[in-house]
């Protein structure tokens, strides 16, 4: 099988009109060999377009057995009219990938199972890395689960009876985005290692919220996926002490000393 990502085996080139460009540099390997497997994160608009471009120069080159894993999916989050007169994004986007007509398509940690509904061929993936933190931390530690979503996620444990959960109580504003959140049980935490599990941390207040309100005696943070937007140092102030994620976003905002990334492509 041979593997192409950006970087390796694609290079995309820009115009002066900054419409990208692709071009193959297949590697030398057998003519027999002519599986494909496009490891292709889709974080912006720009993305999604070099998607379709890749589809079609693999397409040009004889390739039809191909296969898609997206390390991280833009509009995953939208998943549904969130108030009256706005777009579904994630039915769009899921429309454009399906243009490209992979045969299967893979997806790290997709926010909700909508996506798999609406991209052709698809499942979710789960990062090895994370799960072996989830185990490791989890079999000695307070498990944190933010909101219902995650709730119902939470997998691959040891022995889910040795395992303490605190929970939480959260709302949103969809028009305004204003996060409510109480953690209920916030004696769960006092004086006890804790760790709280997220699919993504954006901007990071749905966490900064659980940290003010619980005196752990250490508080690890483990997402998939680490876009903080408003970097990771709002984080540390609030009281966790540790961020665990994988680089499938490719942000800059990161700290070296308290911030493991994990490669997942």
């Amino acid at each position: 099988m041979i593997t192409f990502r950006r970087d390796h085996g694609i290079k995309v080139i820009f115009y002066p009109d900054n419409q990208p460009h692709i071009q193959l540099e297949e590697p030398i390997m057998p003519r027999k060999d002519r599986d494909v497997r496009l490891v292709w994160p889709i974080c912006s608009s720009q993305n999604l377009v070099e998607l379709l471009l890749i589809a079609d120069a693999l397409e040009a080159k004889g390739y039809t057995r191909q296969s898609l894993y997206i390390p991280y999916l833009m509009g995953a989050r939208s998943d549904r009219h969130m108030v009256p007169g706005d777009s579904f994004d994630l039915r769009q986007i899921a429309r454009i990938i399906n243009l490209a007509g992979f045969k299967s398509v893979e997806i790290l940690e997709p926010h909700s199972d909508v996506a798999i509904g609406l991209i052709n061929g698809s499942r979710a993936v789960h990062s090895a890395d994370i799960q072996r933190e989830y185990r490791t931390l989890g079999a000695s530690s307070v498990i944190i689960i933010p909101d219902e979503g995650m709730k119902h996620r939470i997998y691959d444990w040891p022995s889910k009876s040795g395992v303490t959960y605190c929970t939480c109580t959260k709302s949103r504003d969809l028009a305004t985005g204003h996060i409510t959140l109480e953690v209920n049980e916030p004696k769960l935490c006092a004086g006890k290692p804790c760790v709280i599990i997220d699919d993504l941390c954006d901007g990071g207040g749905t966490f900064i919220k659980i940290a003010e309100q619980i005196i752990p005696s250490s508080l690890t943070l483990i997402v998939t996926h680490g876009i903080f937007s408003k970097g990771v140092k709002p984080l540390f102030r609030a009281g966790i002490d540790m961020i665990i994620t994988t680089d499938s976003y490719p942000s800059v905002a990161w700290h070296p000393c308290r911030l493991i990334r994990y490669c997942v492509t």
